[in-house]
């Protein structure tokens, strides 16, 4: 389920970012390259107490990036087993898979007007 969900939100952050971006090729695959890096940068998988930090002082980031909400439910699943915060990082990710698809729907929508 999880793997499935990640899976789903990288795909739909590739297609939103190709739709959004009037750029080349290399330079869309930079953007994405750069949206996961920094991604896993706040999440705390460069650095460990990256995520202390952003906790700490930002916590709607740790709320609203995908890679960090990945991170919370492996962790949470690793230690504590399928508990209510691994289903809340779940729902999470499902909210993010829902506006990442209305989001794309959205921008095929208005490319097939234009």
């Amino acid at each position: 389920l999880l793997l499935g969900l990640s899976t789903l939100c990288g795909s739909l952050i590739g297609m939103f970012t190709g739709l959004c971006s009037k750029q080349s090729i290399p330079i869309k695959q930079g953007e994405i390259a750069i949206f996961g890096v920094g991604g896993c940068i706040l999440a705390g998988l460069i650095n460990d107490d990256m995520k202390f930090y952003v906790d700490a002082y930002l916590p709607i980031i740790s709320k609203i990036n995908p890679t960090s909400i990945m991170v919370e439910a492996m962790f949470t699943l690793c230690l504590h087993g399928m508990t209510e915060h691994f289903m809340e990082c779940i729902m999470s990710l499902c909210i993010w898979n829902v506006v990442g698809l209305l989001g794309v729907i959205f921008l095929i929508y208005r490319r097939k007007m234009i």
